[in-house]
């Protein structure tokens, strides 16, 4: 039986990326064709096991649609991580997850940014991380990188 789990996340400012928006719903597509330059790749150090990411499909009178959510938890002791949650705010980078069998997906594009939120959690006298959530609504649902 195959492990699964999110093993890696990766974003990168969306000023660095082509859109792919356009290729259909779940296609497979290799992302250095979209990408400009050399851009800084950031890794979102997740706690081990708290990653979780659900794509829902809905239809409804307004068509097709993909809602993406990704969500986790930093170590708040991490002050890089801390800071990058900080930066990330806003629509400005695209999600690259990687899974612990080796598939990897695109949240968002340019035409569709995903919306990172963090917020502080502290409870008891050990647990001290960051919540995060990234959402995306589009028409394309998550990309699959080759």
């Amino acid at each position: 039986m195959a492990k699964l789990g999110i093993k890696k996340i990766e974003c990168v400012d969306l000023s660095s990326v082509s859109d792919y928006s356009f290729m259909p719903a779940g296609s497979k597509i290799k992302l250095s064709s979209f990408i400009s330059g050399d851009p800084d790749w950031f890794n979102l150090e997740q706690t081990q096991d708290t990653v979780q990411l659900v794509e829902k499909w809905l239809s409804d009178d307004k068509g097709h649609r993909s809602t993406v959510k990704l969500s986790g938890s930093i170590r708040r002791d991490k002050y890089a991580q801390m800071q990058l949650s900080q930066k990330l705010l806003g629509r400005r980078h695209i999600f690259k997850v990687t899974a612990v069998d080796g598939n990897v997906f695109l949240v968002g594009s340019k035409a569709y940014p995903p919306k990172f939120t963090w917020q502080n959690e502290m409870s008891g006298i050990s647990s001290s991380e960051i919540a995060f959530t990234i959402e995306c609504t589009s028409i394309h649902g998550l990309y699959i990188c080759i």
